[in-house]
């Protein structure tokens, strides 16, 4: 996706948005309390910031989402409702998640029995 942000021409941009597309993967990081999953988001974020990455965090509620502000100044954060739109429809909602390079959600387990019926 970083690509296709300085293509030259429309072509090349939906060229490269292909590609990136369809070598996409979503990652999940699970483990107990304490086991480092948010140490390893916080630098995983780091690393494709530095690289020029547009980047959306995703977290629980209001007060996280100013915590992660505060610490990830140049990325957007914000709620989980917020930031995946869930009060508009999926056609609505996935245009402007496709102008991230990386998403990440912090707190998946809560929403997932809702992604379960989302038909993509």
């Amino acid at each position: 996706m970083l690509d296709a942000h300085a293509a030259e021409d429309d072509e090349t941009y939906e060229a490269l948005l292909e590609d990136a597309a369809s070598k996409n993967s979503i990652m999940a990081g699970l483990g107990p309390p304490g086991s480092g999953k948010t140490y390893v988001i916080h630098q995983c974020i780091r690393h494709w910031e530095s690289r020029g990455a547009r980047i959306l965090f995703a977290v629980r509620t209001g007060q996280l989402a100013l915590e992660m502000r505060a610490k990830h100044r140049t990325i957007d954060v914000d709620t989980c409702d917020g930031a995946f739109l869930l009060h508009k429809e999926l056609t609505q909602a996935l245009p402007m998640l496709l102008a991230y390079d990386l998403v990440v959600e912090h707190n998946i387990y809560i929403y997932i029995n809702i992604f379960l019926y989302i038909d993509i």
